[in-house]
């Protein structure tokens, strides 16, 4: 499924636990792992001062990497692990440059967080926008093992698309194929919202009666459970193990994620044209922001257009 993944370095104070992930993943998924350490440009007038610093990002991420290795209980000899320094001027495009060249199938990035004044988010925006290949961000403070407990695959219906051929369907294949991998409990998940009720009750001069109400919200389930029971079989899941939720998806994902204690959510992007551009909206965002585990963004594309 993924089987060379690039790890995005930020040199951040809790990385070990990002390259922890990472190493641990890729040697689930019998994949090979590139560490990516991005380097600044160095002024001109700050030329003497280059070597030491390259010299000590070299050794730093160096360590990093044999702390993180012995964290998660593996050898050098038992992945297939690489670091690469390059100088960027933009983060985003080399991205871009890189896993179009390399083939690269999965970019692994420590999730941006507050700190401060500072809210590097939009940094995580433009590389899930940009970045041609699927993405899983991960959480500062946690750590994905060999083990993992709880899948997620965040589903909707374009009523539009056929079903076999769906965003919907594809996500559930992958979700389906990484519980497997992992051993790991997935839920296919799906979000709905009474926004007519609400819009029917301010507009119809009076409530909505509860008989009509109930009526709805049962067609409503059944349709639901319906498409999730397809979705499954198509992805070959013969007991699935799913959840309606009555709310929007930003925050009823968020709150799910963290009742249930996920490890992981999957949710989806397409590109609509030929260029490098995935549609993503706020529910992203959001999720990017707040969400309790780690996500992996799908990115499928649209080889017609």
């Amino acid at each position: 499924m993924y089987s060379n993944i690039l790890f995005i370095s930020t040199n951040s104070p809790t990385e070990e636990n990002a390259i922890t992930s990472a190493l641990s993943i890729a040697k689930k998924l019998g994949a090979t792992l590139e560490i990516f350490v991005a380097e600044p440009e160095i002024p001109t007038a700050l030329e003497n001062y280059k070597k030491a610093f390259k010299d000590t990002l070299r050794s730093d991420v160096q360590s990093r990497l044999a702390s993180a290795l012995d964290r998660a209980s593996l050898t050098p000899a038992s992945v297939s692990v690489k670091i690469s320094f390059t100088a960027v001027a933009k983060l985003t495009d080399a991205i871009a440059t890189k896993v179009n060249r390399e083939g690269f199938s999965l970019v692994i990035k420590e999730k941006s967080i507050k700190s401060g004044l500072f809210d590097f988010l939009s940094t995580d925006m433009a590389l899930a926008k940009h970045c041609p290949c699927s993405m899983l961000f991960l959480r500062p403070d946690q750590v994905i093992t060999q083990s993992p407990k709880r899948f997620g695959v965040a589903l909707s219906r374009d009523p539009q698309e056929a079903l076999e051929s769906s965003m919907a369907a594809a996500l559930t294949k992958v979700g389906a194929a990484l519980s497997d991998q992992f051993n790991s409990r997935l839920t296919l998940i799906t979000c709905y919202t009474d926004a007519i009720i609400n819009m029917l009750n301010t507009f119809s001069h009076g409530e909505i009666a509860e008989k009509d109400r109930a009526d709805w919200e049962r067609g409503i389930a059944h349709e639901n459970d319906t498409t999730l029971r397809k979705l499954a079989a198509i992805a070959g899941i013969e007991t699935p193990d799913t959840i309606q939720i009555l709310g929007n998806p930003e925050d009823a994902l968020t709150d799910y994620a963290s009742s249930k204690k996920l490890d992981l959510l999957i949710v989806g992007a397409t590109n609509k044209s030929h260029l490098t551009n995935f549609l993503l909206g706020s529910t992203t965002e959001e999720l990017l922001r707040n969400l309790p585990c780690a996500l992996l963004l799908v990115k499928l594309t649209n080889k017609k257009a």
